[in-house]
Formats: structure tokens, C-alpha cells, sequence
């Protein structure tokens, strides 16, 4: 007799409640065109209830206090954990309790994961300013959850497009990123991205391409000496252990070999290195992925979007592509 496939359960963080978040939630889990999992959002059922009613949408629902009480009858579940309930909430005004809440739904989700209730977290955008001004001092979802989880080397990996790209660095200022690029940084993250499209993606031998710092990729040094001080010696070190890792190559032109079949993966050195070309080929579909974490972590690539908050306009393919990939990553 055949075994039913497994039906992994996916916890879902509300994010920053004044933003688009709860929006492209139910969008997408109203839709019902995404199945093989369970679902459970970490939310205020206030909202969710106010946004059902709102875009006139049905979504039906079971509220649980906790994932113990989740069983296989229903496909969405919700556990109803503000800090604080906003019965006046503003869509597109964050506050420091809308912060507060966002804050507890990605504590609790973690939580979860961390013990297995859960298999996989999406997480909806938050707002960094309204966390600061809450006083919760973190600076993204990526490095609270590592801090969570005690994960000392993690990274951003964003799948769209064809491309996969992971970061050796993530929010800072571009006058620190060259600080920042460090052998000891650059191997830990090749090693990752290694590990993690053949553990996750099922890639036997994954090839990467690593981006030059300078333009040209320094070209030869004479637009810089990071290539030739730091890329080179890594990338040769894991050459001799069996990695399929080449570079330093110009920024402009490798992300078009990796599209072309050439690269499973580019390593870039900083944020807007690696985020331009995902959103030029992938601006509604991209994802954002934490890589090193003990559990799976997607989330769409885009923000709160405060200024269409509410307004019903908010599109939810990133965040559906977000599902479908925590999905196929926890059913693998």
C-alpha cells in the first residue's frame, strides 16, 4: 500500500501589521492553487479577519493556541499571539506596537522551529526603523534569527529568475564592505552555499562563480588588490578540496554566464551587487532565503510596501513563490 506524501506543516510570520504583509498572506492562501502542506500563521486573527473582510475573500480557518492542537483536517490554522491586539490599526502607519507585534510572531515561529513543530518558516517584511524606535535591537530577520539560533555562520541566498545568488556580506554600508571581505568570510560562505545546494537542492557538484570586489575584478590589480590578496588564495585553497569553485569574475558579465547554465550559484560581495540583477529578472518573483540556520527560512523580496498598505493593490507572487519553495524544501 502506498504512503500518502508527507504534508509538511509551514509556519507563517505576519510581519509588520500596518504593512502589506497580512495582505499578500491571505491572498495567497486564499487562493488554494498551493497545496501539499499545512499551514499555520503566527498573526492577530483581528487583522487577518479585518483583511478577510476588507478584499471580500474567504479563507476558513481554525485558531489553536499552540501547534500541539494542529492536526491533518485543516489546510490553515492560526495562532493568535500579538503582544497587544490594535483595534485602531492604520495600514501604512507602523507604530512601536505593530513592531512589538511583528517581533513576537517571529519569536514564536522560531521558536517552533527549532524544537521541530514546525517545518519551515516564511517570514511577511518587517520595518527595521519601527523596531529601532520599539527598542528592539535587532537589524533583520536574517540576523535574529541566527542570534535565535545560535548560528554563527549563516547567509542571504535570493533564488528568481534562473539565478541563485548568495551575499558575503549583507546590510552595511558600502564603505565598510571592503573591511568585511575577509578570507576567513569568503570561504565560510562558499562552504555554505556548497553545502546547502547539495544537501537542500539536491546539486551533486555545485559549480560557483565568485564575484570580484572591483570592477573588472580589479584587473590585476590595478583597480585593487582585494581579488588578488583574498579571492584568489580562497578560491585556490578550495579548489584543492574538491570544489567546484572558480573566480574572481567581473560583476557585469557573470551573472549572465550563471543564467546561461554556466554557475548554479554566484557568490557576490555585497548587497547590491547580487540583489540588482535577481530584481531586474525576477522584481515580483524573487526570494530571499537564510541559509545556515537549523531550519528552513524563506521570505518574499520586497518590504512592508507602507504605501500601498491597504489599499487591496499589494501583489503576493513573491510571497506565493516564498510558500512554494519552504514547500519543496521541507517535502525533500
Amino acid at each position: 500500500m502506498s504512503r500518502k506524501p508527507y504534508r509538511p506543516l509551514i509556519g507563517i510570520t505576519s510581519g509588520d501589521e500596518a504593512g502589506i504583509g497580512p495582505e499578500i498572506i491571505v491572498k495567497t492562501l486564499a487562493r488554494k492553487s498551493i497545496t501539499g502542506a499545512r499551514f499555520v500563521i503566527y498573526g492577530s486573527a483581528r487583522t487577518i479577519d479585518r483583511i478577510l473582510a476588507d478584499l471580500k475573500l474567504e479563507l476558513p480557518y481554525q485558531q489553536v493556541q499552540s501547534v500541539k492542537q494542529i492536526d491533518r483536517k485543516r489546510r490553515v490554522y492560526l495562532i493568535n499571539c500579538p503582544q497587544r491586539t490594535i483595534p485602531n490599526l492604520i495600514y501604512g502607519k507602523p507604530t512601536v506596537q505593530t513592531a512589538r507585534n511583528a517581533f513576537r510572531y517571529i519569536t514564536e515561529a522560531a521558536q517552533d522551529a527549532l524544537v521541530d513543530k514546525i517545518d519551515a518558516i516564511v517570514t511577511a517584511p518587517i520595518s527595521k526603523i519601527s523596531m529601532q524606535k520599539a527598542g528592539i535591537d535587532i537589524p533583520g530577520h536574517t540576523d535574529y534569527l541566527a542570534r535565535l539560533s545560535n548560528s554563527a555562520n549563516y547567509a542571504m541566498m535570493f533564488v528568481g529568475g534562473g539565478l541563485k545568488v548568495v551575499l558575503a556580506t549583507i546590510h552595511i554600508p558600502l564603505a565598510e564592505v571592503s573591511g568585511r571581505v575577509t578570507k576567513e568570510n569568503l570561504r565560510n560562505k562558499i562552504l555554505l552555499a556548497n553545502s546547502v545546494l547539495k544537501e537542500m537542492f539536491m546539486i551533486r557538484k555545485p559549480r560557483i562563480a565568485v564575484c570580484g570586489l572591483n570592477p573588472h575584478a580589479g584587473e590585476q590589480g590595478m583597480l585593487g588588490e582585494q581579488e588578488s590578496r583574498i579571492v584568489i588564495p580562497v578560491v585556490k585553497q578550495l579548489r584543492r578540496k574538491r570544489i567546484e569553485v572558480e573566480g574572481p569574475f567581473p560583476a557585469d558579465t557573470v551573472f549572465n554566464r550563471a543564467l546561461g547554465g554556466e554557475f548554479d550559484v554566484v557568490v557576490a560581495m555585497y548587497h547590491d551587487q547580487g540583489l540588482i540583477p535577481i530584481k531586474l529578472l525576477a522584481f515580483d518573483t524573487g526570494v530571499n532565503m537564510t541559509l545556515g540556520l537549523p531550519f528552513i527560512r524563506t521570505s518574499p523580496d520586497h518590504g512592508t510596501a507602507f504605501d500601498i498598505a491597504g489599499k487591496g493593490i499589494a501583489g503576493p507572487n513573491s510571497f506565493a513563490a516564498a510558500l512554494k519553495l519552504a514547500i519543496e524544501l521541507a517535502r525533500k
